[in-house]
């Protein structure tokens, strides 16, 4: 996937609000090759009020492409905070998140 694509449709997305189930509108789901994935963005309110945002991710499908996506979206955003295998059959997925605060400010 295009790495302009990778940074414009998750930077635009609705921010969700932690704890809550996001609306369809707030989540990027999308098939890509072998692999299926949900984005969603999250503001996590900080005691300075500019909060933190975190870009989050699960991916299912083959592992070979599970890899291919969380890594495409690595180049764009940077390593990520957190990265996960939730390896319960038949739904085996990574997680992962990114904070985008910190890869905004290194532009």
């Amino acid at each position: 996937m295009e790495k302009e694509i990778i940074e414009s449709v998750s930077t635009s997305l609705p921010e969700s609000r932690i704890g809550d189930i996001p609306e369809d509108y707030e989540i990027w789901e999308e098939t890509d090759g072998g692999a299926h994935f949900k984005v969603t963005r999250h503001i996590i309110p900080t005691a300075d009020k500019i909060g933190l945002e975190i870009l989050s991710m699960s991916v299912s499908g083959i592992p070979s492409e599970r890899i291919r996506i969380v890594d495409e979206f690595s180049e764009v955003f940077g390593t990520p905070i957190t990265r996960d295998m939730h390896p319960d059959e038949p739904y085996r997925m990574e997680i992962a998140a990114w904070l985008l605060n910190a890869h905004q400010h290194k532009k």
